[in-house]
């Protein structure tokens, strides 16, 4: 009962943090603009999609792992978690990046929402720093370091009401957006710290690293890119760098065997394409 409800409560103020910028804008800067944010987190969010069914596949081996005390299992589900979704979410990061121009452009009164390009932003780096980072949570909450957990929420939400206090006035939707990139930077942070020191565990390993260098190259080549070949039409410019930067993302990732579980689920498309191929 104790433990349900640590994770019940602190579950609770976790959830609450992210939706305080939302309430901070509607009452330092009017409804508009929160609708405008609304937007820039639906499309945010999308870094994020896939860390909710693979954490939910991962969990209960997760569960039983850090039960039995095995900290081999524990260690080997963490990086396998924690590299594919960095993976995943940061390709996905980099092409709504990409391509976000062009959803503004498409969107009606596109115009409007466009404003919030630098909050989009902001909003998908923070997903996916939630998307890599929510296993440490999930591994302290599955040991008996639990109690950690609502006290890194209340943290999250005390630190997200002091800086949306503090940065909306400066900076708008922007102040919003880095409000909660911050505290959310914070909360995994101190998470990571008990992983480390307490569970004896760690989050990333060199696979994820790479992973981090590829990413910043794309975002980089895609910045050099806009600077050097400005964007004359929308979309041939979006669909270029997208096929040619993502692409080579894609591929690089899959030579390098940066997440060997999706490399082997390449390796059997194309050995499937050459089979049918030969027929």
């Amino acid at each position: 009962m104790r433990y349900s409800s640590f994770v019940f409560v602190s579950a609770l103020a976790a959830a609450l943090g992210p939706t305080l910028s939302s309430f901070f804008i509607t009452a330092k800067m009017g409804l508009d603009y929160t609708g405008i944010f609304a937007i820039a987190t639906y499309i945010a969010v999308i870094v994020s999609i896939p860390y909710r069914s693979l954490t939910a596949i991962a969990s209960p081996q997760l569960a039983r792992a850090t039960k039995e005390q095995n900290h081999a299992e524990a260690q080997t589900l963490i990086h396998q978690v924690s590299c594919n979704l960095l993976l995943i979410g940061g390709l996905l990061f980099f092409l709504i990046w990409c391509n976000i121009d062009l959803i503004f452009h498409i969107l009606p009164n596109g115009e409007t929402y466009a404003v919030a390009r630098n909050v989009v932003f902001i909003l998908s780096l923070t997903q996916l720093i939630v998307a890599t980072c929510t296993i440490s949570l999930t591994t302290i909450s599955f040991s008996r370091y639990y109690a950690f957990s609502l006290l890194f929420s209340l943290i999250l939400t005390i630190t997200s009401l002091c800086l949306n206090n503090y940065l909306i006035p400066l900076y708008g939707m922007e102040g919003a957006a880095i409000s909660t990139l911050l505290s959310n930077v914070l909360y995994f942070a101190l998470a990571l710290l008990v992983l480390r020191l307490a569970c004896h565990l760690r989050l990333l390993n060199g696979n994820a690293l790479k992973t981090i260098v590829l990413l910043l190259l794309l975002f980089a080549l895609n910045a050099l890119w806009l600077h050097f070949l400005p964007a004359g039409n929308i979309w041939w410019s979006s669909i270029a760098r997208t096929l040619l930067l993502g692409g080579s993302g894609i591929a690089v990732a899959y030579t390098l065997c940066l997440s060997p579980e999706l490399s082997k689920m390449g390796d059997t498309l194309l050995n499937s394409l050459k089979r049918k191929g030969r027929e």
